[in-house]
């Protein structure tokens, strides 16, 4: 099954789990420099489920992976190449069986993702 980002009011980034946040001040701040850092650290943080839905890894790591080198890539000045548009147009099939990301970690993750690649 393949399922879409869920949708947020205004375009606004969801709140992160309570249980575990996404991103800490440290990580908004690298964010704000353009560097991708921040991105590779919180995906870092992303603690795989099994038995409950969760995205597929396998198809989440390659996305956050390009989000990560395009802020690299902007904060050093090079052109475009991944814009918030593929962010949120982004799919991942959901599993039970295999090991995944949470899905709302993943979703809000990747809102902030497309907020800071803006357009």
């Amino acid at each position: 099954m393949v399922v879409a980002l869920r949708a947020h009011p205004a375009g606004a980034p969801p709140e992160a789990p309570a249980t575990r946040p996404v991103t800490t001040g440290a990580l908004a701040a690298a964010a704000v420099a353009g560097s991708g850092a921040w991105v590779r650290d919180a995906r870092a943080e992303l603690v795989p489920v099994r038995l409950r839905a969760g995205y597929v890894r396998r198809e989440v790591d390659p996305v956050l992976d390009r989000a990560a080198r395009e802020l690299d890539a902007r904060g050093r000045g090079d052109a475009r190449r991944m814009t918030a548009r593929d962010v949120r147009d982004a799919r991942f099939t959901v599993t039970r069986w295999r090991t995944g990301y949470p899905q709302a970690d993943v979703d809000a993750l990747l809102a902030r993702v497309a907020l800071a690649l803006g357009d």
